[in-house]
């Protein structure tokens, strides 16, 4: 791979040689042990460095003190050009790029790059036209200029970064791991960027994590860190002399890095040797001349940010609006989804503001506007602003902008679609549903609806910044409903106790709601003359709009893990040998159909360990999916296992495949989560003693002994990889495959991983495993490669003999260089070495492998699919559910707890309404928000716990570990009991409290309704987890519950729906509970209701009793044995549809 040719771009150079320079340079985060112990060292210009070492070394540590990010903990001096610079002028010359790329997905590179310029330089238009275009040429972006950044790879993200930086004419670039996430080329290609940098007179530093043989040849400098302190630091060629030098030699063929990055380890036997060597390097250091420090005082100071404010403000609004309109979710939810939200809700309440016996209809229409605008306009922002805030934090630490610009900017720009949205929701809503078609009247209306559209973007900013997306997006819905509690429609001000009747005042929805109130109905309204059904009598609108307002005021080594066997029991020490013959997979693509798997033939046998290496998408993962019994449909060849061709269910229940994404359930501890894979992965007749003796000795293989008790979710990376590979051994497979294995560990924790694989192929098993660029030591445990490039077989073989075999046709690996890296690098596809690769792959080709020559026998009849039986996968699957439920912290608060303080909420909030007859409208607010509640609490719980553990059904299922009906049904009962708790309190706190009758059978008949209503609250938080992201579902799910309640019967009666809309009620699970729940406490002949102070007043209490409350909401003729049955079939279809669901899924 060559580096990238210098172009002749004009770029600002640096002036002068800059150097950076650091003296006594020591970090402690606490007291026990310094991260940093007095280093120092210097960085020059022209000079590409590399600071490498083993984790908890102190790389990013000293990166993060050399940036100025990190103040707190560190002393010592830093200079630039021998000099001490104040922190704003410090941010000026040296920029810091952090391994985690921030860029607005939405605009593209050109985009990026022009609002970078205006935020970070005062030159004219045509010169910052110029240094956009350079940058792009020396960065190699031309192809995707006009592409947007979430389309990017991830090199090309890369590079954007740090194109960015460039804008500004930095002396001095930090890079924290630039080549994260990137394959072999991309890494070079990143690397060769650095250098080019570098010979602009620029200081360039990079952290950097195991580099291969050539990206290390890239480097000029060294700076070794172990423990804390500097092990060397110098030029890369003098490296090996310098340990040389106290006796410690490179072995041949091994990359440099490598070693050092082990003798560096703390594990490392030569520590001796190594301390010598900090010694001399501290030595070394003494000996440099004192820096000079010149007076802070006399230094002139610039201004803090490139630009000017109002510049900033404008460029700002300008990126944020192209990024918003850009954005599909934001559009969608905010624009698209409030126009369709107010056309649904003009059909529905279709011209009932014409009719005054439609009043509480329309005051819940105007309730439920006031909800919508609030919850779509700050759950749109809280799934956009986690990314802009990444971006923000970047740039306002480059000293690019101030908050204040940023803040308003952000006001500006989202408020534009948030009036276009907001204005086109209650235009729609206003006419059809039959508003006074007067302007002053629709400007009053629309004007608090764009200040609660204002006032919800602000929630949802403030939610953002505090929360995560799946946090933030459930307890902003939680946090609205006091607001709308306390708004004056769900309960009047005058039935508030005295105590909480402050907070009326402290709810947006209160004052709105009287706002709009005064809007419709008051300022010399012509009259009505209609009995509105509270049995008031308003002879003109002014008086309607007082009732309206008074509802509020102003208002070990040595183990026995048993060796693979035969179907019979009997042990089996032989051979186990799979074998593969001209395995060849095409996919189809608009440019053509792309040849991803080419002829490929090989065995593994059963003793030795194999890699498959090869280049990015030479096939690796491809083979590894087919050989996994994961075979697509348009694959051809044949595998073999002992020469034998199985069938699917057998093949899979001998060969384990372990994929790079670990999926295991975090709440359950490492020695349960092993217990409860022996109960499911092995068949009848092994006793418990002989269980809990493989799990103990699995333990004990894999070196789980310290952390056996220690839940999944706090354990590290290394033991979750090793626990996941202890699952699969649990059911003695003869193959085990392994798809980067070593992905996401450290140097140390990946030798330990891949150890293990090694110990277990040492038991007679056959284990292969995909590795990306491993390292020297890394390489040195595995005993075959198998080397791919473009889907065609370079080489299969012993280790030992890779070398030799690519030297006879010229190819020769240099000495201090890692085999695989040199491999890697002569089949890349865009290698001039690559003609002579083809030579030695056609030789190759000519090998006859024995899978060719074999007979091919057939496979006995396979017994069951599963090891254990329905029933006991059930059982088993049940006892872990349960368990995990349990410790799972969020679903636990949200539903148990959620539950008891929203039931003691709302029970205080509408104290013994139920026993006052002029309290019947507030006292059927309550049943309608019980209801919601339930169903709301019960499925986002869900929604947020599913899809983990969907992961794990998913790989359990596919390992044929049980069923998806043993699955489902073990989840529905796990669920149902802590659901059936979490309601039966929240029913008997809320009851008790509202003063509902105090009758043995309707508290029953109630808690029967609650119950169902719960149950569909599960069900559906299933579907919604099943079927949707997590991102998505917490939207989605609300918004649906929402439109169900709407078709309840309390926000709008069933005879003033439109026709055709009527029979959607009978699908609204909430028709049924709000029905059951009314005759429970309203049926039945009920005595008469007492109305408060006495009065009988029929203009005070107009229902007295309760069949008048049942004609009134419309449902006199309902009867409670047609709801319970309407919402159990409800709740049944559901069930069905989401069995469906994960049955699809999964397959």
């Amino acid at each position: 791979m060559q580096s990238s040719k210098t172009l002749d771009v004009t770029i600002p150079l640096v002036s002068k040689e800059t150097q950076l320079s650091f003296n006594g340079l020591t970090y402690s985060a606490s007291r026990v042990k310094p991260i940093l112990d007095n280093i120092s060292g210097t960085f020059r210009s022209g000079r590409l460095t590399a600071i490498i070492g083993p984790s908890g070394a102190g790389k990013s540590s000293l990166l993060n003190a050399l940036s100025g990010l990190r103040a707190k903990g560190v002393h010592g001096t830093i200079l630039i050009n021998n000099e001490i610079q104040d922190q704003q002028q410090y941010r000026r010359l040296v920029t810091y790029n952090t391994q985690e790329v921030a860029l607005l997905p939405n605009l593209t590179v050109r985009e990026t790059l022009e609002y970078a310029v205006d935020l970070r330089t005062r030159s004219s238009s045509t010169k910052k036209q110029k240094i956009v275009q350079d940058i792009i040429a020396v960065l190699a972006l031309q192809k995707c200029i006009n592409t947007q950044a979430r389309l990017l790879s991830g090199g090309e993200r890369k590079r954007l970064s740090i194109g960015q930086d460039l804008i500004s004419n930095p002396k001095i670039m930090l890079f924290d791991e630039p080549t994260s996430g990137l394959d072999s080329e991309s890494s070079y290609q990143m690397v060769s960027y650095l250098k080019e940098l570098t010979k602009q007179d620029r200081c360039v530093i990079s952290v950097i994590h195991q580099p291969s043989s050539d990206l290390l040849e890239l480097f000029d400098d060294l700076y070794v860190l172990s423990d804390g302190k500097c092990m060397y630091s110098g030029s890369l060629h003098d490296l090996i002399p310098w340990f040389e030098s106290v006796g410690l030699v490179c072995p041949q063929y091994y990359n440099r890095a490598d070693f050092v990055v082990k003798l560096a380890s703390t594990s490392n036997p030569d520590k001796s040797k190594i301390y010598q060597l900090m010694y001399q390097m501290e030595s070394v250091n003494k000996d440099k001349p004192p820096a000079l420090l010149p007076s802070e005082q006399n230094r002139p100071k610039g201004r803090q940010y490139p630009t000017s404010a109002f510049n900033q403000l404008i460029t700002l609004t300008r990126r944020t609006t192209l990024g918003t309109v850009r954005n599909f979710s934001l559009s969608v939810l905010r624009f698209i989804g409030l126009i369709i939200f107010s056309l649904f809700m003009g059909l529905i309440y279709r011209d009932i503001g014409k009719d005054a016996s439609n009043i509480i209809s329309n005051t819940a229409f105007i309730n439920l506007s006031l909800a919508n605008i609030v919850f779509v306009n700050s759950v749109a922002v809280i799934l956009s602003f986690p990314t802009e805030a990444s971006v923000f934090l970047r740039e306002y630490r480059a000293n690019c902008y101030s908050v204040a610009a940023y803040y308003c900017s952000k006001l500006f720009a989202d408020f534009i679609p948030m009036m276009a949205g907001n204005c086109c929701f209650f235009t729609i809503g206003y006419f059809l549903t039959g508003q006074p078609a007067e302007l002053e009247r629709f400007l009053g209306y629309g004007l608090v609806v764009l200040l609660m559209g204002w006032f919800a973007q602000i929630y949802g900013i403030c939610s953002g910044c505090v929360f995560s997306i799946e946090i933030g997006t459930f307890l902003m819905p939680s946090s609205l409903l006091p607001m709308l509690l306390f708004g004056g429609f769900f309960i009047r001000f005058d039935e508030l106790s005295v105590a909480l009747k402050p907070l009326v005042y402290t709810s947006p929805f209160g004052y709105a709601f009287k706002a709009i109130g005064q809007a419709l109905y008051g300022n010399n309204r012509t009259d009505v003359g209609v009995q509105a059904i509270t049995g008031r009598t308003y002879t003109n609108p002014t008086k309607l709009s007082s009732g309206l307002v008074t509802m509020q005021p102003v208002e070990s080594d040595h183990v026995t893990i048993p060796l693979v066997s035969t179907g019979n029991g009997s042990t089996n020490r032989g051979e186990t040998k799979l074998s593969f013959s001209g395995i060849s997979y095409t996919i189809a693509r608009r440019h053509g159909p792309k040849q991803v798997l080419d002829q490929l033939s090989g065995t593994f046998r059963s003793g030795q360990l194999a890699a498959i290496i090869g280049p990015s998408g030479a096939g690796k993962t491809s083979l590894l999916n087919v050989l996994g019994g994961f075979r697509p449909r348009d694959v051809r060849g044949s595998i073999l296992i002992n020469d034998q061709e199985l069938s699917v269910g057998s093949y899979r229940a001998k060969v384990a495949y372990n994929t790079q994404q670990i999926a295991l359930l975090p709440n359950i501890t490492v020695k349960e989560t092993l217990e409860f894979a022996v109960d499911l992965r092995t068949r009848y007749g092994k006793s418990k003693v002989r269980k809990r003796k493989t799990v103990e000795d699995v333990i004990a293989l894999l070196g789980l002994d310290k952390c056996a008790h220690s839940q999944v979710r706090v354990i590290s990376g290394g033991e979750r990889k090793r626990l996941s590979i202890a699952q699969e051994l649990i059911s003695e497979p003869k193959i085990m495959l392994f798809d980067e294995p070593t992905s996401g560990l450290d140097s140390e924790a990946s030798y330990q991983v891949v150890s293990y694989l090694r110990e277990l192929a040492r038991q007679d098993r056959c284990v292969v495993s995909v590795v990306h660029q491993p390292s020297s030591d890394l390489l040195e445990l595995f005993d075959d490669i198998y080397v791919l490039s473009s889907g065609r077989c370079m080489y299969r073989g012993s280790l030992d003999g890779m070398i030799p075999y690519f030297e006879n046709v010229g190819l020769v690996c240099p000495q201090y260089y890692n085999r695989a890296d040199f491999v890697l690098k002569i089949t890349s596809p865009s290698k001039p070495e690559i003609s002579k690769v083809y030579q030695s792959m056609h030789q190759m080709e000519s090998i006859v492998d024995n899978v060719q020559t074999k007979p091919k026998t057939r496979s006995p009849k396979p017994g069951s699919q599963y090891p254990t039986s329905h029933w006991h996968q059930f059982i088993t699957l049940t006892r872990r559910s349960a368990l995990s439920t349990i410790r799972n912290y969020i679903l636990s608060i949200l539903r148990l707890g959620g539950l008891i303080l929203l039931g003691a909420m709302i029970g205080i909030i509408y104290f013994d309404i139920g026993k006052d007859a002029s309290k019947i409208i507030s006292n059927t607010a309550f049943i309608c928000i019980s209801l919601a509640l339930v169903v709301f609490i019960n499925a986002v719980a869900v929604v947020l716990s599913f899809p983990m553990e969907m992961t794990v059904l998913t790989r359990e299922h596919q390992a044929n570990c049980y069923s998806i009906a043993a699955y489902y049904f073990a989840k529905l009962t796990t669920d149902f009991v802590p659901m059936i708790i979490g309601n039966a309190c929240f029913h008997t706190i809320t009851y008790y409290m509202t003063g509902q009758p105090v009758e043995l059978d309707r508290f029953l008949r109630f808690g029967v309704i609650l119950l169902l209503t719960g149950w569909f609250g599960q069900i559906f938080g299933l579907f919604g987890g099943s079927t949707f992201s997590i991102q998505l579902a917490p939207f989605v799910v609300p918004v649906a519950i929402l439109t169900m309640v709407l078709f309840g019967g309390f926000f709008i009666r069933f005879n003033e729906l439109v026709p055709f809309l009527r029979p959607l009620i009978h699908l609204s699970p909430f028709k049924y509970a709000f029905e059951g729940v009314a005759q429970a406490v309203y049926g039945f002949n009920r005595t008469d209701l007492a109305c408060s102070a006495g009065s009988d007043d029929a203009r005070v209490c107009p229902f007295q009793t309760g069949d008048q409350v049942l004609a009134m909401l419309d449902m006199d003729q309902a009867d409670y044995g047609v709801d319970v049955g309407g919402l159990a079939v409800i709740v049944g279809v559901m069930h069905v549809v989401v069995y469906v669901c994960l049955w699809v899924k999964v397959r």
